[in-house]
């Protein structure tokens, strides 16, 4: 409380742990003991909420996967008023610093990268069928024209616009022949998950441009034993394209190619996903608090299009409908323009 500047009196602090929700920590709380050194009860954690000289108060709750508890929470009680909460100013507009296309010319079917800086607003858009892009600071676009494209910043104020033109001119170049991923092949996982049986595993994402999908990767520890399959996905539940890994090697990415290469849609939401009976898989927290980008592709943080990972317990070949907060379970596509 001190090092956030609240250096008054009285003051008193509850912390719990081991509970996701308010409603049991609370009751935690409100029925501990708290014995004193004779073993009598002070329900000191109950006195704390009970006492009528704190007038201001604080709450907060933290998640750590790696602990016992999982679920911390503090309650910080204060019994002076150091803010006076007067009537509320009217909002402001948002206010865009900048938007630019990098490069402003292209040959037809070539990428540009539209960036900007936005401030103050609670949505932002981009126009030419390309949607909310609130959660990014950049978007790969591949005009087949000249093409105009306008950003919309909104508030509860109002909004502001800007626009930027990427011209194009002259034909496609040939598209590459290295597919590429989200991650690169130098990314390794931080962490390992045990998941008590078998899993389908899987990864929301899209792509700037539209292309084809040669296959499903993934990144294998040394626990992660046996045989892998992996699948590709619409967004609700078509089974795209699937098969089974091969020379798969003791650790690291393993690629699954498959037969024929998928065709997707610039701008939409697919999922990627492999199978694993070892009950053990690699897991990160990359995407609780944000997407991962390697344009044209983006593996969506949770919320851009649901709850992202996802899972679904059992045999393979099940569509992985399940979501979780945040995690990221390790597993990429290949891509093609």
């Amino acid at each position: 409380m001190t090092s956030f500047g609240y250096t008054h009196y009285p003051e008193g602090e509850n912390i719990a742990a081991g509970n996701s929700d308010a409603q049991n920590t609370f009751t935690q709380w409100q029925t501990a003991c708290d014995p004193d050194s004779t073993g009598a009860c002070t329900y000191a954690h109950r006195q704390n909420m009970l006492n009528p000289g704190y007038k201001v108060f604080g709450i907060g709750r933290v998640y750590n996967a790696s602990s016992p508890y999982r679920w911390y929470w503090t309650t910080d009680f204060g019994g002076f008023v150091d803010q006076t909460i007067g009537s509320t100013p009217s909002p402001a507009l948002p206010v865009i610093t900048s938007f630019s296309a990098n490069p402003a010319a292209v040959a037809a079917g070539q990428v540009s990268t539209l960036s900007w800086s936005v401030s103050g607003a609670t949505s932002v858009t981009l126009n030419n069928g390309i949607g909310d892009v609130t959660s990014l600071t950049s978007k790969v676009v591949a005009p087949g024209a000249t093409t105009q494209y306008t950003l919309t910043a909104t508030n509860s104020a109002g909004s502001k616009t800007a626009t930027v033109t990427v011209a194009v001119n002259g034909t496609s170049p040939a598209p590459p022949s290295a597919g590429v991923s989200i991650w690169p092949s130098t990314a390794v996982p931080s962490m390992y998950l045990s998941l008590g049986g078998a899993v389908e595993l899987g990864l929301k994402w899209n792509s700037d441009v539209a292309g084809k999908i040669t296959g499903i990767r993934f990144y294998k520890n040394s626990s992660n034993i046996g045989t892998h399959s992996g699948s590709l996905w619409s967004a609700n539940g078509q089974l795209l394209a699937s098969g089974v890994f091969s020379n798969e090697t003791a650790t690291g990415w393993q690629t699954l190619t498959f037969s024929a290469p998928v065709t997707i849609a610039a701008n939409t939401t697919y999922v990627a996903s492999y199978h694993t009976n070892a009950g053990t898989a690699s897991v990160g927290f990359e995407l609780q608090t944000r997407g991962v980008d390697n344009p044209p592709l983006h593996a969506l943080q949770t919320g851009v299009a649901g709850y992202n990972g996802v899972y679904v317990f059992g045999g393979g070949g099940m569509f992985p409908s399940q979501g979780t907060s945040g995690y990221n379970f390790w597993v990429d596509v290949v891509f093609l323009r």
